[in-house]
């Protein structure tokens, strides 16, 4: 449902602010936008609250969606955290365990059946590519959620930090 939202959810013009705060944008031959709000190149419009465009819901997010594509990166860690505990334990008992018992010979303490293995063996080597992406997930939505609590968006943080380090920004 929150992909759904962030999908379908499209920029819509906040209440303007005063009008000196106001600036002509560049990109839709000189409309006015209200203050916090970006020119995406991708979607062709002026976006309030830019954040930025993400290709996952092939829109962008801004003041109009970013609470549902919070909440939908916050279920889609839960996903994955789930897919990766789900196929652990298949990885560890049909992959891990005995490569790491014939490398350090330690003696088959816990003899495995071969039908179990032959079971789960496509779903046991799912959990790598799975915490992987797990891990990338989770960062992304930490970084968002850390973004989201300082009341800061991606693109007002990668400005910032451009003119921290005296980068141009492209042209």
């Amino acid at each position: 449902v929150n992909w759904a939202l962030a999908c379908t959810l499209r920029p819509r013009a906040l209440p303007r602010g005063r009008r000196e705060e106001e600036r002509a944008c560049s990109e839709c031959s000189g409309a006015q936008q209200a203050p916090a709000t970006w020119h995406c190149r991708l979607c062709a419009a002026c976006v309030p609250g830019f954040d930025h465009h993400c290709p996952f819901i092939a829109n962008c997010v801004g003041a109009h969606n970013s609470a549902c594509f919070l909440q939908f990166l916050l279920c889609s860690s839960g996903g994955c955290l789930y897919a990766a505990y789900v196929s652990f334990q298949a990885f560890f008992e049909c992959i891990a365990f005995p490569v790491a018992n014939i490398y350090f010979e330690w003696g088959s303490s816990r003899p495995r059946p071969d039908t179990a293995c032959r079971l789960v063996q496509e779903y046991a080597l799912l959990f790598l590519p799975t915490a992987g992406m797990c891990a990338l997930v989770c960062a992304l939505t930490t970084w968002q959620a850390y973004l989201r609590l300082r009341g800061e968006s991606s693109a007002h943080f990668i400005r910032r930090w451009r003119v921290i380090l005296g980068v141009k920004p492209a042209s």
